[in-house]
């Protein structure tokens, strides 16, 4: 993904346009950018719309990148908003909620000058049910730990999770302890290794593989690690198929990009399902062509289609060609298809080389009017989808569009 093309979209969280802004939003979240201007911009805009109309998608992020400099912030506005009284199902107070959450991503020694008010405000609503107290302070307390008592938690664990595989506690203390040893002592772990061990080994392998990749999850690995992480992309099991891929997501690398793309051709329908997820959130320059290629190869029309998303997502302005074809075969379309197809019209139409801008658009536009047309013969359950599709081509969007090729 260039620099130019990130730019833009952290350039699109301040429009005038609220579903627009959601979009950019989620565009960057799920591919794990860490721009220190996304929260910047984010943080502008609740103050200047307020969190009921500035990003109304904001509590179903999974990730949102606080950076240190603004934990503060975010902690006062978290507390500010849930100081509002407003109800526990609000907009405003379900956004002090996921906000905190994010927060306490945050490395340990990043949160430690902020672990009183974390306290007082996790303490103070309902909403911040998912902040688990205890274990934060045990995160900020393991980094004072020698790598000898990290290590004897770590094993401490393991040997716990062998005898009972479903035991919580056992998990966080482990999850802390690794956490910790990658964070302050990264050359004493091979991770590689305990992956390589596999998921049906003994119970206590099973164990350390089970920590590792979820750890992997919670906090990226590097490319290193791929050739480990790979097959798990086959796994017979759900969970840790969904594990693997997110392992990969995260690590975000063209390489990482390369492992869903190579598995793919292997992998049975299910798999495929899930590397085409995958595909959707990888942020890599010149990753759109190797995606085409694949949804060329697939006869599965549900499968065609989430790697049309997947393509939209990279961003690609030469993708115009084929998109305008695209959306020209289709007559219904995913909110995924939507949102893609929206922000790659906002993107990428007016930078394109072999197409006129306007045809993107248009194509888009068409798109969304034959979805209208089939909604509006349908049941009367579809009124809001219709009214959201209409916003979608109003005047004043043209009118945004027009100004920009000018």
């Amino acid at each position: 993904m260039t620099e130019s093309i990130l730019g833009l979209v952290i350039n699109h969280l301040s429009h005038s346009d609220d579903a627009l802004r959601d979009v950019a939003l989620g565009w960057l979240c799920d591919g794990y950018m860490d721009d220190p201007d996304i929260a910047t911009s984010v943080f502008q805009q609740w103050q200047q719309h307020t969190p009921e109309r500035a990003f109304n998608r904001f509590p179903q992020l999974s990730f949102f990148p606080v950076p240190a400099s603004l934990a503060g912030q975010a902690c006062r506005l978290s507390d500010q908003w849930v100081q509002q009284g407003q109800a526990l199902t609000s907009l405003t107070t379900r956004c002090a909620g996921k906000l905190l959450e994010q927060t306490i991503r945050l490395a340990p020694t990043d949160l430690l000058p902020h672990l009183h008010p974390i306290t007082q405000i996790a303490n103070s609503h309902k909403i911040f049910f998912r902040i688990d107290l205890e274990r934060l302070n045990q995160r900020i307390s393991l980094s004072t730990f020698s790598q000898d008592r990290l290590f004897q938690q770590l094993n401490q664990a393991v040997e716990d999770l062998s005898h009972n595989a479903e035991d919580e506690q056992a998990m966080g203390n482990g999850l802390t302890a690794l956490e910790a040893l990658r964070r302050q002592h990264p050359e004493s772990i091979d991770l590689g290794k305990t992956l390589s061990t596999g998921c049906e080994g003994s119970p206590s392998q099973a164990a350390s593989f089970q920590i590792a990749l979820i750890s992997l999850v919670q906090m990226a690995g590097s490319d290193n690690l791929l050739p480990e992480l790979s097959p798990y992309l086959l796994n017979s099991s759900e969970k840790v198929l969904g594990l693997a891929v997110e392992a990969i997501v995260r690590i975000g690398s063209g390489q990482a990009a390369k492992v869903l793309l190579d598995q793919f051709a292997q992998a049975g329908p299910t798999h495929r399902l899930w590397i085409a997820r995958g595909l959707q959130r990888m942020r890599v320059a010149n990753l759109a062509p190797l995606i085409r290629r694949l949804r060329n190869s697939v006869s599965d029309t549900g499968l065609y289609n989430m790697l049309l998303v997947a393509e939209l997502q990279q961003l690609d302005p030469d993708s115009g060609p084929t998109v305008v074809e695209a959306f020209g075969e289709m007559d219904a379309a995913s909110q995924a298809m939507v949102d893609a197809g929206m922000l790659y019209t906002f993107i990428c139409a007016p930078l394109q080389q072999d197409l006129q801008p306007t045809d993107v658009e248009l194509s888009f536009r068409d798109l969304l009017m034959r979805i209208q047309d089939k909604l509006s013969r349908t049941e009367t359950g579809h009124q809001q989808d219709i009214r959201s599709l209409r916003r979608l081509q109003s005047r004043q969007r043209e009118q945004i569009f027009k100004k920009r090729n000018k």
